[in-house]
């Protein structure tokens, strides 16, 4: 695939987290490391993990593999040894992945541990606890929606099983990718029965296993064993509540607000049918087994970093942000912080896209546009292009040299004058509309390219990454690599495919 890269600055792109990442805010104030390689080398030098951690990471792994059906990776038994780390990126269980920035994720982290060295393992945790089953419950493909059916249920959606419905929706999309490779890593993945972190976790594990990748599942009774602790001493001193609050007025003197609202308790009850939040002083808290705690949003990072050998953490934008709430609650609970890294961004651009591109003599940045400034931006780049700019600085030039004489004879009239040369502002502009229709019209069949263009990279004026599932443009493994080659997390930027 040939790519094209460029800065998020070009396109005015200027998030909190892109802020820290280029260094426009002091990262001190939100985060324990600096967001490059030299910070987590230092993350590196003074990362500590217990052995028993390790051990109990490492079984838990391969049980869940077991689990999965899934022969286990020998990067697994690596986690063993006391100089081996991980790097890590985390996502929901979104039906047939979701949106293509779920491949981007992925390939970063993976790119990042092959910058760090052979000591580094790449992790997907997948959020299995999640109960919002809209959110995960859909993915595009080639203009079409694919949706699965609700269970009525509020379970934490990785142990919801495959049914048959289910199984219908992803046959309707498999026959639409030409891709062999695609439809078979699909099917091998969801099967009637199977829970969706299982289904979830052998899709990523065929795309992604081949690069070192391992992928974790929270959801587990050892690692919850592990952890009880943490959950323990949240439930009992609500630090997360003080803490957060304390970090969210640090964010707020730079004018940052606050990504996700904290509760007094950051954690819910979980069984198989429901994941119900806890209260402060809620006397269920005692009754329940630690596979029974769920950590929130807010909470589960410090989980991860609990039971994790990691180093860094790869997320979008709002996870940075949300990360950045946390600095002052990770130091309370003595749980180092990792690096915090902002994911690149990605378009596929095809082939009859570019030519279009190619023949206006533009660049992907162009189509951050809106559709006016680039349907505008064509028309001037006409032949015998005509604008009333020079009209319009002639008049203005005309009204001051009459202005000058006028105060002179009847200052009175100079109200009168400006009138004037507003109507006869009014005129030129409405002849420049005039023209611009006459060759919009001449020029229908550009002008409905820019619409398409801008519907294939923007559809319903949302990221592309961010809508449209990355199986209608990801065929083989070699474009698996060239993703993970192109996508690194230091210094992120926006690339361009082009299929």
């Amino acid at each position: 695939m040939r790519t094209w890269s460029f800065p998020f600055a070009e396109v005015n792109r200027n998030s909190f987290a892109l802020k820290v990442a280029n260094g426009n805010v002091d990262y001190r104030n939100f985060f324990e490391y600096q967001p490059n390689l030299q910070g987590i080398y230092d993350a590196k030098e003074k990362k500590r993990f217990p052995s028993h951690h390790r051990k109990t990471l490492v079984e838990a792994l391969k049980g869940q593999y077991e689990q999965w059906e899934i022969p286990v990776p020998a990067n697994v038994s690596r986690l063993l040894q006391e100089d081996t780390f991980t790097v890590t990126t985390g996502h929901q269980l979104n039906f047939l992945s979701g949106p293509h920035f779920f491949f981007t994720k992925i390939a970063s982290t993976i790119h990042l541990s092959r910058l760090v060295g052979s000591d580094c393992i790449p992790v997907f945790w997948m959020a299995s606890e999640d109960h919002d089953f809209e959110e995960i419950a859909s993915a595009i493909l080639f203009g079409k929606t694919f949706q699965i059916d609700s269970p009525n249920s509020a379970a934490p959606v990785g142990r919801m099983n495959m049914s048959e419905s289910w199984e219908q929706e992803v046959q309707k999309a498999i026959e639409l990718l030409s891709s062999d490779w695609a439809k078979s890593i699909i099917k091998q993945a969801y099967k009637v029965g199977f829970p969706l972190s299982k289904c979830i976790a052998r899709l990523v594990h065929e795309i992604f296993g081949p690069f070192g990748l391992i992928i974790l599942n929270g959801d587990s009774v050892a690692l919850k064993n592990l952890a009880y602790p943490i959950f323990e001493k949240e439930f009992e001193k609500q630090i997360l509540a003080k803490k957060v609050t304390e970090q969210n007025e640090v964010l707020a003197q730079f004018g940052i607000e606050a990504q996700v609202y904290h509760r007094d308790v950051n954690l819910f009850s979980l069984s198989r049918i429901s994941r119900i939040r806890l209260e402060k002083n809620d006397p269920q808290f005692k009754s329940l087994q630690p596979v029974e705690i769920s950590p929130n949003a807010l909470m589960r990072p410090l989980y991860q970093e609990f039971i994790l050998p990691n180093l860094a953490y790869i997320g979008g934008a709002a996870e940075v942000a949300y990360w950045a709430q946390l600095k002052q609650a990770f130091a309370e609970f003595q749980i180092q912080m990792p690096v915090v890294l902002l994911r690149p961004s990605v378009f596929f651009v095809d082939s009859k896209h570019q030519q279009w591109l190619e023949k206006w003599n533009w660049k992907i940045q162009d189509a951050f546009l809106d559709e006016n400034q680039l349907i505008k931006k064509f028309i001037q780049q006409q032949p015998n292009h005509f604008s009333v700019h020079e009209y319009l600085e002639t008049l203005k030039e005309l009204e001051l040299d009459a202005k000058s004489k006028i105060e002179k004879i009847e200052p009175t009239l100079i109200s009168t004058l400006s009138a004037e040369i507003e109507k006869m502002k009014g005129m030129w502009l409405g002849l420049e509309k005039k023209v611009e229709k006459s060759i919009k019209q001449k020029q229908e069949t550009e002008v409905q390219r820019i619409g398409k263009l801008k519907n294939a990279l923007f559809p319903d004026q949302i990221f592309q990454e961010r809508k449209i599932n990355g199986f209608q443009f990801i065929q083989n493994q070699q474009q698996i690599e060239q993703l993970i080659d192109t996508c690194s997390p230091i210094q992120p930027q926006i690339h361009a495919f082009l299929v």
